[in-house]
């Protein structure tokens, strides 16, 4: 029995200092930075094993600086070596440098063959080169904001935002519900929200130590998100999916053998994808490059003008470390055949392409299509939502008792409080405050069985037309 005990005692410590070595032995060197990790990365709060691979979580927490604003820089353009991307978005900070970094990105796919990555009213729907037009800090690609962007609901800045760099919870929590996600980067990729262990201004990567791609990473669900998956999450959202998306470690950061290099960073260029560069405490967006002394040229969420950096060096004093790479799939037309609602799985598109679309985590009270227009009803947490194939908007906070649709138009009725309600695709229009028992829809005419009161009434556009006093027991409509 000392024997047995002795071998397992051993077996034991041998396992514990193997584990230790592990950790210790990592490719990234540095000292001991304020979280006790080794590293030179004063951001890597915590390194672990899972799986058999070393993995550091990295805090990015940046914000522009009070007054220094980096050197624009001056791009050749024609110069042989030297490639830059147009149509990106320069944005400046709103609530979170990786989210504002990301929603440049997409704010570029936006405008080069993935529409409704941006799906707001500004510039037609289509995303703009900067986000001045929101105002300064402010960008719903990033986070949506209660009474930004014709938003009348509450969204991500509400919800999660309270002073920058703020551990407190989130400010929904114990006091109203939470928004449905899924109109901007931050909602995806965790950024400020405490229930992904971020603090306000932060967001979390994940990246493996000996220098390999780590892709889409979710072993720390739910309690804390990676954003390089996050930003696959947005970019499914809105019927897309993603070829792959992944952070590394740049070869040569911490004596790195292994990494990602300038060279791959030219090949993601030179295919039309912008890259996320992390920099110590602060992510921009690498939208072009020059051979010539390994140049990257980037928006740094600082202003909108271009900067640039070297490969590998540091940007205002902050050392490269990183990249997180996305690769979308081609660009393919999807045509919404049905809206289905599962059970504790939420509710989904299914397309033309034989694909499903995840839209929401909330189940749906009713449903109905209008074209290609959804609308739904969840009831009193969120009453009456539009989803136009990439975006929520709210219609109304009051829930429906029911509702048909025709062409363009929206039939509603809400009871007692509102009566029979029009949306014709922009405003609401009261067409009479008497109940409907039933009601139905063709082209622009809508039947109305109102009971023993007006009995069975026709509205034609314009004004209503008594069809018979009688009350029938149910109605159809010949299309």
């Amino acid at each position: 029995m000392r024997m047995k005990r002795n071998w397992s005692y051993r077996l034991s410590l041998a396992i514990l200092l193997l584990c230790i070595f592990q950790i210790a032995s990592v490719s990234v060197a540095g000292e001991l930075n304020s979280y006790g990790v080794q590293s030179d990365n004063p951001y890597v709060v915590r390194r672990f094993i899972q799986d058999g691979q070393s993995i550091d979580e990295v805090i990015v927490p940046g914000r522009p600086p009070e007054s220094y604003r980096a050197p624009a820089a001056i791009i050749p353009e024609t110069a042989a070596g030297t490639k830059t991307l147009s149509t990106v978005p320069a944005f400046d900070w709103s609530y979170g440098c990786s989210a504002t970094a990301a929603a440049m990105m997409f704010g570029y796919y936006d405008n080069t063959g993935y529409p409704n990555l941006y799906a707001g009213p500004t510039n037609g729907g289509v995303c703009p080169m900067t986000n001045a037009v929101w105002g300064k800090g402010e960008s719903p690609l990033s986070a949506t904001r209660q009474g930004l962007d014709g938003r009348t609901i509450k969204g991500h800045v509400d919800d999660y935002w309270i002073v920058y760099d703020s551990t407190d919870p989130d400010p929904f929590i114990g006091k109203w519900t939470e928004h449905v996600q899924g109109e901007c980067t931050g909602d995806f990729m965790g950024t400020n929200q405490s229930s992904k262990s971020n603090t306000d201004g932060s967001t979390t990567f994940y990246y493996d130590t000996d220098g390999n791609p780590l892709a889409d990473y979710t072993g720390s669900e739910p309690g804390r998100r990676d954003g390089c998956h996050g930003m696959k999450l947005f970019f499914e959202s809105r019927g897309y999916t993603a070829v792959s998306n992944y952070s590394q470690y740049i070869m040569g950061y911490g004596g790195l053998t292994k990494g990602f290099t300038f060279e791959n960073y030219k090949q993601e260029i030179d295919a039309g994808r912008p890259v996320l560069i992390h920099v110590e405490g602060h992510t921009m967006l690498g939208y072009g490059y020059d051979d010539t002394g390994s140049v990257v040229y980037l928006h740094d969420t600082w202003d909108y003008v271009s900067h640039s950096m070297t490969w590998g060096g540091s940007y205002s004093k902050m050392l490269h470390y990183g990249v997180t790479v996305f690769v979308p799939s081609p660009s393919v037309a999807k045509t919404p055949v049905l809206a289905a609602s599962f059970v504790g799985s939420g509710l989904f598109i299914y397309n033309s392409d034989a694909s499903w679309t995840a839209i929401t985590s909330v189940n749906p009270k009713n449903m109905i299509y209008s074209g290609s227009t959804l609308y739904v009803d969840f009831g009193a947490s969120y009453g009456l939502q539009k989803w136009n194939g990439a975006a929520w908007t709210q219609l109304a906070s009051a829930s429906p008792e029911y509702m048909v649709a025709s062409d363009s138009a929206l039939y509603v009725d809400f009871g007692a409080s509102y009566g029979l309600q029009k949306w014709n695709g922009t405003a609401w229009s009261q067409l009479t405050p008497a109940k409907p028992e039933n009601m139905v829809a063709s082209g622009s005419v809508l039947y109305v069985d109102f009971g023993a009161s007006y009995g069975l009434q026709k509205w034609n556009g314009t004004a209503w037309s008594q069809l018979t006093s009688s009350n029938p027991d149910k109605i159809a409509v010949a299309n």
